[in-house]
């Protein structure tokens, strides 16, 4: 039986030699959103076929979970924080009766007007032979012609087979059905057959509404086109199947009525595919329920992008359940996981003192930063929780003198995450605890460089009643008082219909605030980046205005001029200022181009002797080709900001 706690191993058996680094691009293996994805990847180079590399591939993992993705399956568009990870460990643990969890896949869309196409979702029997449940799927809830519903494909569904692809797969399913039916030749049919092996040994197969995308272009499909006797190992393969299970289908029909499974049309109609939530682990009847604690579903008032977002519900659950009078987090950074604990103090009234300690400087797992975290912290912050909490900017071990023993009844531990820094930050707070005391240690679920929150969750387990959560890297709960409130001891006691209950519902719960704080993000940048437009929009509108104002000031002058000079005006300063100009000096070597071929001198300054002779020569000037030829030039130079 495979550990819970261990995350499942990600099968990727490729062919060509530059897969592996296509996927880890697509599913971004390299950056903070894929390095809770462990895959394991392995070239098939004898091209031994699909189903014997999957089947070679588990076989180097005894005891883990596994989930298998073909090379050419990536992320849905949308979903760049791996999201469909984190929902498919949340189906497997509120279905603790799943032996397989298969995720719906959809076609990549070259429009976005077009609508979605489902390429597989899950597989039942229809008039004695197989189908799938494939087509157009719409955005909205309307019934289209020849099209699935999202009604069907967004809810839960119990299945007769599903594609060894996208997929979820218990241990105990490989443990007890062993390897791929030998009968069959490398071609279709034989993740089908698994299926039935599966489900002949009591297993129970879901259709999950978990989303991937799946280009289809290195299945079996076009290798058929290229190697005609694959198409006799299809048709082979399907007769083979048929002889096998025919004479079993009355008997896997009437396992699959007791387990609410339902054949799946190729066009999806609106059949009832979801197992009877009264026999499933979904719920339970005893406390603590959540949704009597309805904190826990409130929208925080600070998010930021961190992993704790993901376990902001459970937080404010824990206040409501603990009641605690005093409450202390050990690495605050920016705020998220402790302003949702004052968050909930606030607002369940319950008069308790907060303390958020952190030296604000970083640390070499995470980065080191300036003051401007703890800047935007305290904004935030003092305004809305200084009347019962306070932020100490000093390290741990100088801020646990500040705090008598026993007085502690919630704290969270999130510093540095190597094993002897997290242990050394536990033992020596320990003290500090009440009877009533509850430790949050988050991490547990992180196992990549030096990292070692889940060594002393190990030992923890074996120490204390503990619960742990696996979604946004881990958090766990240790009761070190004996003098917890009933509920929550009863967090914490061996219950597996409990225990995947809680896990589901504040895993969702997590995911819809992690989404939420995408959107913000998103319609953040787009308000910044139409701010800027606007911005820029406004300023153009003035110097076109400043140009035509400045244009209309040179006709008007330039009208005065033609009519007669004011007797005020200086008629010598403006033609030596046109003399100077840019736009006069510009056009001088065409000028004196022309005048040479005319046999004329270069051009000189006119001298003129009276004011009529002064403004007869400006007005020449203001009204000859050469002038006119440069206004583009004036106006583009008084834009940029010349003169």
């Amino acid at each position: 039986m495979a550990d819970a706690r261990q995350a499942p191993i990600i099968l990727c058996p490729y062919l060509h030699d530059g897969e592996p680094a296509e996927v880890r691009a697509k599913f971004g293996l390299v950056e903070e959103r894929g390095r809770k994805l462990e895959f394991f990847f392995w070239q098939d180079r004898e091209r031994i076929g699909p189903e014997r590399s999957f089947e070679y591939c588990w076989g180097q993992f005894p005891g883990r979970d596994i989930i298998i993705l073909h090379t050419d399956m990536a992320p849905m568009p949308d979903d760049r924080m791996n999201h469909w990870y984190d929902e498919l460990l949340g189906y497997r643990d509120a279905l603790p009766e799943a032996g397989m969890i298969g995720c719906n896949l959809y076609n990549p869309r070259p429009d976005w007007q077009l609508p979605l196409q489902l390429q597989s979702g899950g597989g039942g029997v229809v008039d004695g032979e197989l189908a799938w449940l494939h087509g157009s799927v719409p955005e909205g809830f309307e019934q289209i012609k020849d099209g699935i519903s999202p009604l069907v494909v967004n809810r839960l569904r119990a299945v007769k087979w599903l594609t060894f692809g996208g997929i979820f797969i218990r241990r105990e399913v490989l443990d007890a059905c062993g390897g791929f039916d030998r009968r069959y030749k490398w071609a279709y049919v034989l993740d089908v057959d698994y299926c039935y092996e599966a489900r002949r040994r009591g297993f129970q197969l879901f259709q999950a509404p978990v989303a991937l995308e799946h280009e289809g272009s290195r299945t079996t499909a076009p290798l058929r086109a290229q190697d005609p006797k694959l198409e006799e190992f299809v048709a082979y393969n399907f007769r083979a199947f048929y002889e096998k299970w025919g004479p079993e289908a009355a008997a896997l029909d009437a396992l699959d009525r007791a387990h609410g499974v339902a054949d799946a049309p190729p066009f999806g109609a609106a059949v009832e595919c979801r197992p009877d939530l009264q026999r499933s682990s979904f719920m339970w009847n005893s406390s603590p329920d959540p949704l009597a604690h309805p904190i826990c579903l409130a929208t925080p008032r600070r998010i930021a992008f961190t992993s704790w977002m993901g376990h902001v519900p459970f937080a404010m659950f824990m206040v409501d359940l603990l009641t605690p009078k005093v409450v202390v987090e050990l690495g605050t950074y920016s705020g998220v996981s402790y302003c949702a604990f004052c968050q909930a103090v606030d607002e369940l009234k319950i008069g308790a003192r907060c303390y958020g300690v952190d030296t604000w400087a970083g640390d070499p797992q995470c980065g080191f930063y300036g003051p401007d975290i703890l800047a935007d912290l305290r904004n935030h912050h003092d305004q809305r929780y200084a009347a019962f909490s306070e932020l100490k900017q000093k390290p741990f071990d100088e801020a646990r003198e500040d705090f008598a023993d026993g007085s502690i009844d919630l704290l969270h531990i999130d510093g540095y995450h190597t094993y002897e820094a997290v242990k050394h930050d536990f033992e020596n707070w320990l003290p500090k605890l009440s009877r009533r005391g509850v430790v949050l240690l988050h991490d547990t679920n992180v196992r990549w460089a030096d990292y070692g929150v889940w060594r002393l969750w190990e030992e923890l387990s074996a120490r204390y009643p503990t619960f742990e959560f696996f979604h946004s890297y881990g958090l766990g709960v240790v009761l070190v008082g004996h003098e917890c409130p009933e509920a929550v001891q009863q967090i914490c006691r061996p219950d597996s219909a409990r225990a995947a209950f809680l896990r589901y519902f504040f895993s969702q719960a997590g995911l819809r605030l992690e989404e939420l704080l995408r959107f913000a993000v998103e319609r953040h940048e787009v308000q910044t980046q139409l701010q800027q437009a606007v911005a820029e929009r406004d300023e153009a509108r003035r110097a076109v205005q400043q140009a035509e104002s400045e244009r209309d000031a040179a006709r008007s002058e330039y009208q005065s001029y033609r009519a007669g000079p004011p007797a005020y005006e200086e008629p010598y300063r403006i033609l030596d200022g046109l003399w100077e100009s840019a736009s006069w000096r510009m056009t001088r070597p065409l000028r004196n181009l022309v005048r040479r071929r005319r046999g004329l001198p270069p051009e000189q300054k006119p001298t003129p002797e009276t004011d009529k002779q002064a403004w007869e020569t400006v007005t020449m000037m203001l009204s000859s080709v050469w002038w006119t030829m440069t206004s583009g030039f004036r106006l583009i130079n008084r834009l940029v900001g010349g003169r």
